[in-house]
């Protein structure tokens, strides 16, 4: 079933005056936002006002000054006492990980937290994680061995993409068929998947590893085989250069660890109600020259899909939270 589209008047719903409107709830607008953003957005406005979790704000400012998706306390974001758990252990374990403590704890809309709410449980427990994923992948799991946040087996690595590039989220599994693989995740919530243009030509112009030639050169390399003929002028430029990256960490990692994955693929998971993030992803597929899947190591999905599975599985009081903070669902 195809998740549903966010309704068409939404937005003219959400924005009067410059302020968001919901009963007694009056927040700033940000004039940024696009339909897509104001109104996840107003979602997490919506829940940190049922939650009672006071705003962020700075000393004179007013509850209409500021933003309604961000708190001022440091728990709160995280929908079960075991993901905070989790989170405060990952983020004083971070590493040389690009985990950010301010959105972690105090920005609702984050896509970072949203990891750990949606993979969080997941991690701690295997036996419902296997559940889940068999339910979305047609029991193609005997298990699923370990989760990660903001993964990159190594950051700057010759062997990989020679960047800084890492998976929200990386799944390590044993198929049925006793094949050792991974699943390396983005995730995506209000992103347009135009953030960061000013970025790509730098990207694309530093040296790769000390070698003489630079991270374009290495890219193009690892696309071969991959891509229909004069794609690269379309995976240079915007909304693809990020998925792009992190599809050719998941490439680059199968060819550097041969004797550890026998398989493995990059996952791209937006919400479908996101129409920027989802025809992204949907033309990136067009540019692809195998099938979506193992044979491409890319797949696309939905996080509707995965919320409303996550609460199949667990069947509780904070997976329903999740589909109406995250999606606006009722029940």
């Amino acid at each position: 079933t195809t998740p549903a589209e966010i309704p068409a008047d939404s937005y003219d719903k959400i924005k009067t005056s410059g302020r968001y409107v919901y009963d007694e709830l009056l927040q700033k607008v940000c004039k940024a936002d696009n339909r897509y953003q104001a109104y996840y957005r107003y979602l997490q406005s919506i829940w940190r006002t049922k939650m009672n979790l006071p705003v962020k704000k700075l000393d004179g400012q007013k509850d209409g000054d500021v933003y309604g998706n961000y708190i001022a306390v440091d728990r709160g974001n995280f929908m079960t006492d075991a993901i905070q758990e989790l989170a405060e252990y990952e983020m004083a374990n971070k590493g040389d990980r690009l985990i950010n403590e301010d959105r972690m704890l105090h920005n609702l809309l984050s896509s970072q937290p949203l990891c750990f709410n949606l993979f969080g449980e997941l991690k701690i427990n295997p036996v419902k994680a296997l559940q889940f994923f068999n339910i979305l992948y047609d029991n193609y799991f005997s298990s699923i061995d370990n989760i990660e946040f903001e993964y990159n087996p190594g950051r700057c690595d010759a062997r990989l993409t020679g960047d800084r590039s890492a998976f929200d989220v990386f799944v390590e599994f044993t198929s049925t068929e006793g094949k050792r693989g991974f699943i390396g995740i983005e995730v995506k919530y209000s992103e347009t998947l135009y953030e960061g243009r000013d970025e790509v030509k730098r990207t694309l112009e530093k040296q790769y590893c000390g070698e003489n030639r630079t991270r374009r050169d290495r890219y193009i390399e690892l696309s071969e085989g991959l891509f229909k003929s004069n794609s690269i002028n379309a995976l240079v430029t915007l909304p693809y250069f990020q998925i792009w990256r992190d599809h050719l960490l998941a490439v680059s990692m199968l060819r550097a660890f041969p004797d550890k994955y026998d398989e493995g693929l990059f996952l791209f998971l937006a919400p479908y109600g996101n129409k920027l993030c989802r025809d992204g992803a949907n033309k990136y597929v067009d540019l692809l020259q195998k099938q979506e899947g193992l044979d491409s190591h890319f797949c696309r999905a939905w996080l509707e899909d995965y919320i409303t599975t996550l609460d199949a599985v667990f069947d509780a009081e904070w997976t329903k939270n999740m589909k109406e903070r995250y999606l606006g669902y009722n029940q």
